[in-house]
């Protein structure tokens, strides 16, 4: 180290000492100094004696104020001491309590409420507007449009069944033999069938299905006429019923029916009757005819 580096280091040392001595001293002078009145309160140590210290000794020290009573403390002299026989004094009035004027205002004021100024200003009640709305006449108004209530469907009209029915009987009232029956049936373009194992005629109806237009059947229960047993059969006669509705129309399948009877009837040597068991003639297929054509008018 130098000669040159030595004494600025020196030189610093001294500068920090000499701030460091200016700061304490100049804080010392900032400190406030105390007053006279209070060091010559501190130095007397004098106390101030309270207001109501000498009441309290006059009070206690009853026999020194008492007239008549020597400094020595001797015996009660009479009424004139204020005290009776028997030492006792009269009653003192106890003054009024001495209240500051300054502190009881400062109290008082501290204790009553501030006014509350309203926050809002009065205001004047805000009465509802009515507003008359127009009368309107009544002509004026116009009915809220019923919906039109749909009909209901009318529904399927009944239909009352007719039958028609005719029997086939040999003549001489003997009985007809199976094979041949089953050789007429078979003439006449009539099929057999296995539901109900007798002769049907069969025909499709609007939506293509085979129906039933009319059947044969023998008059021996239950009616049977299957062509497996036709060797080993004979009726005595021949059932034929329709019943309409059928799959065709009802004039048509009525005289298919009449015609295919009185078919079957020549072929078997037998007579034709109706539900009565009388000849069918002429004049009977006719009364059947015209009944048949009324029940078309009503129900087809």
């Amino acid at each position: 180290m130098s000669s040159l580096h030595l004494s600025l280091l020196i030189l610093a040392i001294a500068v920090l000492i000499a701030l460091y001595l200016i700061g304490r001293h100049k804080a010392n002078a900032d400190r406030p100094k105390p007053s006279r009145k209070r060091r010559k309160r501190e130095v007397s140590g004098s106390v101030k004696t309270p207001p109501h210290a000498a009441e309290a000794a006059d009070q206690m020290d009853l026999w020194k104020k008492a007239p008549g009573n020597g400094a020595t403390g001797g015996e009660a002299s009479g009424s004139g001491t204020g005290f009776d026989e028997f030492g006792v004094g009269q009653p003192r009035r106890r003054g009024e309590p001495r209240l500051d004027p300054i502190l009881t205002g400062q109290r008082a004021a501290a204790v009553a409420p501030e006014p509350v100024a309203d926050s809002e200003p009065d205001l004047p009640p805000v009465q509802p507007e009515y507003i008359e709305e127009p009368a309107v006449p009544p002509e004026a108004v116009a009915e809220a449009p019923v919906p039109a209530t749909p009909e209901p469907p009318e529904p399927p009209k009944a239909i009352d069944e007719k039958i028609v029915a005719f029997y086939i009987a040999e003549r001489e009232g003997t009985y007809i033999d199976g094979v041949q029956i089953h050789r007429a049936l078979q003439s006449a373009g009539l099929r057999y069938g296995d539901k109900m194992k007798i002769y049907e005629r069969v025909a499709s109806d609007a939506q293509g299905r085979s129906k039933t237009v009319f059947g044969v059947a023998s008059l021996l229960k239950p009616g049977h006429l299957d062509p497996a047993e036709a060797s080993e059969f004979s009726t005595p006669g021949l059932s034929m019923f329709m019943v309409l509705p059928g799959p065709v129309a009802a004039e048509q399948a009525y005289e298919d029916f009449l015609d295919t009877g009185r078919e079957l009837a020549e072929a078997l040597n037998a007579q034709l009757y109706d539900t009565k068991r009388a000849p069918l003639t002429e004049a009977l297929a006719a009364q059947l005819r015209t009944e048949v054509q009324g029940w078309a008018t009503d129900n087809e």
